[in-house]
């Protein structure tokens, strides 16, 4: 089986459109719980 080949591209997070079929929806306490448990890059 040919190993697929991927092309990186650097887009602006407006850029970026919201794949329809993702069944993934977050409320605003589930989006503060995983933005805090990030670590921090500052």
């Amino acid at each position: 089986m040919a190993a697929k080949k991927y092309k990186m591209m650097d887009l602006k997070v407006n850029d970026l459109i919201p794949y329809v079929n993702n069944s993934r929806v977050h409320d605003e306490e589930q989006i503060i719980q995983i933005c805090s448990s990030k670590p921090k890059l500052t």
